[in-house]
């Protein structure tokens, strides 16, 4: 229970600290300092194989063929029980999985081509110049995060407005499209 009073001290700690009216360098190198304690503390917390909770200390336990590590509570059951029943392993996330029940799984191999086979490709296709293709290129890899195509397709066409790219609207759209396939 130590690393649980370790991380609700830390935690104390950061409330006063932010409470003050005014804040110095020297009240964020401490928050950084408290904040570090506290994730050294949190990643030291162990996850109990039969119930899931959460415990700064686990007991391994084995009755049979069966080894499991447990927290007191499970431990303390399991050798009253004889046996050690252990549940399924947890899932990550149900995002990661998209699979529907009874689908065959093929193996898709991607074939990657370098970037100035792209651009001479989308050069071909549109009357753009390679350099204006490398700042359309420029544009989407500075994207924060990951957008479907048509999103994409208009934040790089604002921005190529911003950055003044005398580009047109169709070969613009045709470029990112090529680019994002």
């Amino acid at each position: 229970m130590r690393a649980f009073q370790n991380i609700e001290a830390s935690a104390q700690k950061i409330i006063e600290i932010c409470g003050k009216s005014q804040l110095k360098k020297s009240d964020k190198d401490h928050l950084l300092k408290l904040q570090a304690e506290m994730h050294t503390s949190i990643e030291n917390l162990l996850e109990c194989e039969i119930c899931g909770c959460i415990v700064s200390f686990l007991v391994e336990i084995k009755i049979g063929n069966v080894s499991a590590k447990t927290c007191r509570d499970c431990g303390i059951k399991a050798l009253e029980a004889g046996e050690v029943k252990k549940t399924s392993p947890r899932r990550k996330s149900s995002r990661t999985r998209n699979t529907t029940a009874g689908a065959k799984r093929t193996n898709i191999t991607l074939v990657e081509k370098s970037l100035p086979e792209i651009h001479a490709k989308i050069e071909s296709q549109t009357d753009l110049k390679k350099t204006e293709i490398r700042k359309i290129q420029k544009l989407i890899d500075e994207i924060p995060t990951p957008m479907n195509l048509t999103n994409t397709v208009d934040y790089v066409s604002r921005e190529a407005e911003i950055a003044r790219l005398k580009v047109d609207s169709d070969a613009l759209k045709k470029a990112i499209k090529l680019i994002m396939a």
